[in-house]
């Protein structure tokens, strides 16, 4: 039972950054939303415990612990379907003033694109 639920959270943890992961494409929005979820699931953790100390009933602690997840299922079904997108808008594209121009990019492996998206990543990375 306890290498069923070890699988369970695996599973969950993993979809969970996923989702968070298809949100955005901005590494400091990310870090924002791993950190929220983070705090949140600490802080549920020491709820938890508390109400534990306080000799809650379990069943009490049971049927409260499957609302929250209800509740949680309907708002990650909200934002897997109607959020999640095929593509990210957060970053626009923005040439540099060098590459605007006739630059020379003769190698293979650094085209103009490679050079448009460093540049993009420095800009947007505050």
């Amino acid at each position: 039972m306890y290498i069923a639920w070890a699988i369970y959270d695996g599973a969950f943890q993993a979809y969970a950054y996923w989702l968070m992961g298809s949100l955005s494409n901005n590494s400091a929005t990310l870090s924002h939303y791993s950190g929220w979820y983070k705090s949140i699931q600490s802080a549920a953790a020491a709820i938890v415990w508390r109400l534990d100390g306080l000799k809650i009933s379990y069943k009490g602690m049971y049927f409260s612990t499957w609302f929250i997840l209800t509740f949680a299922c309907c708002t990650t079904f909200y934002v897997a379907f109607f959020r999640v997108q095929e593509h990210s808008t957060d970053e626009i594209p923005v040439l540099p003033a060098e590459a605007k121009g006739e630059a020379d990019f003769d190698d293979e492996d650094h085209s103009k694109e490679a050079y448009v998206l460093a540049d993009t990543e420095k800009k947007t990375a505050v």
